[in-house]
């Protein structure tokens, strides 16, 4: 017998086990990289869990909570397309939705203009009509997943319910701030040693940037965006100005948290701004604007409100005059037509 067959035999046993070494290898890489996420995710307080399949078109929807849990889960819907505020703007109005005793427990099949009508009624006691509206808002916007994905029979007679339905709306017209309001609060800021808040009220006020635009916001490491600011409690810092989108000529270029389009603001027609740079002196090369004294890191959006109000009420700021109401107006960058190429703007 010759060792021919042996060694063809070795060496298919070696090929096996080779494979089986390659297959174990790739099994310890992949349980290495789940053990390296979960340490990520338990660091910053993440759930982990396998995404739910989505759900089948034709299922039929049970009550509202029933409908609540797919669009949520259903990466087919625009909720997972939102920005994390919003989001978590849809979730509390939702999870009320499905806390209440007929819209969370009852089937939207047997839900009717009688019943939805006093379910905003209960959410607009005392005169919370905005309340009330968000509800039927959301309703509405429930159920054109539940027609449009789902394809729901009962979401289908429901969304025309909600259509043809006519509620009060909240009363509008926001209060705007004045010339004389901006110029009390920023020098109450100084006073306060907090000379971010008057630079970023200048801003919000003269080139009319949203307030998320000017502080930017915190989101959490796992929202979309890349970051170089981030914080183990706060999460990474997004879409506030950077002082390298302001040019040698004071040209300040952004792109807009909103509608993501391009702003082009040329800050010397600013003259509160420029006062207010004018006091820093020589301006950063890079980094965020609007950065907290306190903390030394970009504001958080209510801590920054809380200021802001602080300092309003100390100079007599109306109570139903609010920061966010800073950037409306007809200059507003964020009423622009789609149409109009970005252009310089700002006041003349």
């Amino acid at each position: 017998m010759t060792d021919q067959p042996i060694n063809e035999a070795l060496e298919q046993k070696k090929a096996r086990l080779a494979q089986q070494a390659a297959a174990i290898a790739r099994e310890l890489q992949e349980l290495e990289e789940i053990q390296r996420l979960t340490a990520l995710a338990a660091k910053h307080n993440l759930v982990v869990s396998a995404a739910p399949a989505p759900p089948k078109s034709g299922e039929k929807v049970g009550s509202c909570a029933d409908l609540i849990d797919r669009y949520c889960a259903d990466p087919r819907s625009n909720y997972h397309q939102l920005r994390y505020k919003v989001r978590r703007n849809y979730t509390n109005i939702m999870r009320r939705i499905a806390e209440d005793v007929v819209l969370g427990i009852e089937p939207i099949a047997d839900l009717n203009a009688a019943k939805v009508q006093a379910a905003y009624e209960r959410w607009s006691e005392g005169g919370r009509l905005a309340q009330g509206h968000s509800l039927i808002r959301q309703l509405r916007l429930l159920c054109t997943y539940g027609v449009t994905v789902l394809n729901d029979d009962a979401c289908v007679r429901l969304s025309a319910v909600l259509h043809k339905m006519r509620v009060r709306k909240p009363r509008g017209g926001a209060v705007l701030l004045t010339e004389e309001h901006v110029r009390l609060i920023r020098a109450k800021a100084h006073e306060m040693k907090l000379p971010s808040v008057a630079l970023a009220q200048a801003i919000q006020f003269e080139c009319r940037l949203k307030q998320t635009d000017v502080i930017g916001e915190w989101v959490p490491v796992s929202e979309p965006g890349v970051s170089d600011i981030v914080s183990e409690n706060k999460g990474k810092w997004l879409r506030g100005i950077r002082w390298e989108e302001i040019d040698s000529k004071m040209i300040l270029r952004h792109i807009s948290s909103l509608h993501q389009r391009d702003i082009v603001i040329d800050l010397n027609k600013s003259p509160m701004v420029m006062e207010e740079l004018s006091k820093i002196g020589k301006l950063p090369a890079r980094g965020p604007i609007i950065v907290n004294e306190i903390t030394g890191v970009p504001w958080a959006q209510f801590e920054f409100r809380r200021r802001w109000r602080k300092i309003a009420n100390a100079v007599g700021v109306p109570e139903n005059v609010k920061n966010g109401n800073s950037s409306l107006g007809e200059a507003s960058n964020e009423s622009r037509s789609p149409d109009v190429p970005a252009q310089e703007v700002g006041m003349a």
